[in-house]
């Protein structure tokens, strides 16, 4: 699983092979994986079924969508509580009372179901295994439910960071392209972005001309070892002098005045 997550395998098929790769351990067990959401403008928390394994397709429905509050069933009991929830016996528990018809379909007889929790300490979702005949855990169940949750908060977790990469660079993009300031982005002095008023200031036909190229080339001899004392300055997140004036150089080879402004950012998963 830690393998798939470095590799940056989609959410989808991380949490999908865990189900699968779980209940092939245990024959005749059924697993499913929830995460929390929220519906707009409202606090009332919902599940969405984000992987299944050994489950039919009308108990993934009846759960899909279904709201998170106490006593409506295993799941939501453990995500509306943040603890864990036992049921030997979903025939004879009062959790399962509003399920117990579509459990006897399933051939559900036993659920025990675990909060996934980030590290703020909010509840993510829950993880769940199912079994076709009561059943009590053991201690080493337990320990591996437990396990198996924590797996499912570093996939979670890691989808949900990249998912904020990706909206602040979205949002960094959408600005950069309409304002008239020169905007530039390297990582270890290789461009990797240029805005438009980028690619006029320094008299390229198009950002292709710069992307890839050394920022050093476009330093003016002069101030090349003022910006590198300001770029290792960043690196270092050492307070600067916020707005310097620096020399740069044209595509045409011709030199121009500038304020260079420089500060550490992310972009495209990486710091630049």
């Amino acid at each position: 699983m830690l393998e798939l997550l470095a590799s940056g395998a989609t959410l989808e098929d991380v949490l999908a092979a865990l189900a699968h790769g779980v209940t092939a351990l245990v024959p005749g067990m059924a697993c499913m994986v929830l995460q929390l959401e929220s519906a707009p403008g409202t606090t009332q928390k919902h599940f969405r079924v984000a992987a299944a394994a050994n489950l039919p397709d009308y108990f993934v429905a009846a759960l899909e969508g279904s709201a998170v509050q106490a006593g409506s069933g295993g799941c939501a009991t453990a995500a509306f509580t943040g603890e864990p929830v036992v049921v030997e016996n979903t025939a004879t528990h009062p959790y399962w009372a509003s399920y117990r018809a579509l459990a006897l379909r399933a051939g559900i007889g036993a659920c025990w179901s675990q909060p996934v929790w980030s590290a703020s300490g909010e509840v993510l979702g829950v993880f769940s295994v199912y079994h076709p005949t009561p059943h009590t855990p053991t201690g080493a169940d337990l320990t591996n439910l437990k396990q198996l949750a924590r797996l499912t908060s570093i996939a979670l977790v890691q989808h949900q960071a990249a998912k904020q990469l990706q909206d602040s660079e979205a949002r960094f993009r959408a600005l950069a392209e309409h304002t008239s300031e020169a905007i530039l982005v390297h990582q270890a002095t290789r461009i990797v972005y240029v805005n438009p008023a980028a690619v006029k200031l320094f008299g390229a036909a198009t950002e292709s001309d710069l992307l890839g190229t050394s920022t050093l080339a476009r330093i003016h001899p002069d101030f090349v070892q003022q910006q590198m004392v300001r770029l290792a300055g960043i690196v270092k997140r050492q307070p600067l002098v916020p707005l310097v004036e620096s020399r740069f150089v044209r595509l045409d080879g011709s030199a121009f005045d500038v304020e260079v402004q420089g500060t550490a950012i992310v972009f495209g998963g990486e710091n630049a």
